[in-house]
């Protein structure tokens, strides 16, 4: 997160080269303040819009605490897209309580 304008608007630091879709936008799923840390469901939060520069997340801040630093994972609609842009995926230990990258593929698309 790298700016938080107004209650219920951050951006995110990263664009839609970063976060490519064919059909919905990306899905914020997991938020951490301190890297290596147990993740956070971000509930009801979304992407209402990505640019060049940003992508704007949408939350309910009575609901979901949000600040400038902190690391969101976003889920992609069709990762497919990304694969051009992503010649090497990582393979995480767990999804939700071990992010460590245990792999990785290599993609040729």
């Amino acid at each position: 997160m790298v700016s938080q304008p107004k209650d219920g608007l951050a951006l995110i630091d990263g664009v839609n080269r970063d976060f490519p879709f064919d059909e919905v936008l990306p899905e914020p799923q997991l938020i951490v303040s301190d890297l290596g840390a147990p993740m956070a469901e971000l509930v009801g939060a979304s992407i209402s819009a990505l640019n060049d520069q940003h992508a704007y997340l949408r939350f309910d801040p009575a609901s979901a605490t949000v600040k400038i630093g902190d690391v969101v994972r976003l889920g992609l609609s069709h990762p497919c897209t990304a694969f051009d842009k992503w010649s090497l995926i990582p393979v995480l230990e767990d999804q939700v309580k071990d992010q460590r990258v245990t792999d990785l593929i290599h993609t040729f698309f």
